[in-house]
């Protein structure tokens, strides 16, 4: 992986604008999620919880790669007023919010089960993580939005453009 470094602020700042994005679709009264076929509506629900994670570790800075993003070192210094009690609430790997997001969401685990409610994950670790980014946006006299050059990521796959030769096709798609 040969890439130039990227200013952290402008994935902290996706980051952000697709947790709120999704945590907003998954909200009470969202009819037009329930819609959608069961899988788009997991993947709304993974997906969101994949961000509120990226979330959590950048701002306990938990990582311990050169490369992560961590709070501590792109505000040095700063120490939002929420961050003691979402450092309790996510935990770690036995227990707390990341263990739940491990054993149930991101890794194939043998106590996962065909059914888990993450509301109450997603309710509990949104509102702290919004409470704190907020915080940080007063504090930088800047939005989420702002952070990322006021535009959002792309994202680039390869699709086919046939069932039956499966010739891929470069498709951009931006949210």
């Amino acid at each position: 992986m040969d890439q130039q470094p990227n200013d952290p602020w402008i994935t902290f700042g996706y980051e952000v604008e697709m947790f709120r994005e999704l945590r907003h679709h998954l909200g009470p009264g969202r009819q037009a999620l329930s819609s959608l076929p069961w899988a788009i509506k997991n993947a709304i629900t993974e997906s969101a919880l994949l961000h509120g994670r990226q979330l959590a570790d950048i701002l306990l800075s938990r990582t311990n790669f050169p490369t992560d993003i961590k709070l501590k070192e792109i505000l040095p210094g700063f120490h939002p007023t929420r961050l003691e009690e979402l450092r309790e609430l996510y935990g770690g790997r036995s227990g707390g919010i990341c263990e739940t997001l491990n054993k149930f969401a991101m890794h194939p685990s043998k106590i996962r089960n065909v059914f888990y409610d993450y509301t109450l994950v997603l309710q509990q670790l949104g509102t702290i993580i919004e409470d704190i980014v907020c915080e940080i946006e007063r504090h930088k006299r800047s939005t989420a939005f702002d952070w990322t050059g006021g535009g959002k990521a792309a994202v680039t796959l390869k699709l086919s453009t046939s069932p039956i030769t499966h010739v891929p096709s470069s498709q951009t798609f931006k949210p």
